[in-house]
């Protein structure tokens, strides 16, 4: 068993046991406890992070471009 962080869009972040099969290391496959279509969390911003970054706007170009 392993344990994944998941949510939807609008929904709060839980985290689920999943059941692991084949893995090297690079992709695992995933045998239950998730759905097609359900989304995994693969990293969080921290607040700060998230603010620099524009808050989650799309970063200006250089030159303006």
């Amino acid at each position: 068993m392993a344990a994944i962080r998941s949510g939807s869009a609008g929904a709060a972040i839980e985290t689920r046991n999943i059941r692991i099969g084949l893995d090297d290391k690079v992709v695992a496959e995933v045998l239950d406890g998730l759905s097609e279509g359900d989304q995994v969390v693969t990293g969080e911003a921290s607040g700060a992070m998230a603010a620099a970054l524009g808050g989650g706007r799309r970063p200006r170009e250089p030159f303006g471009f």
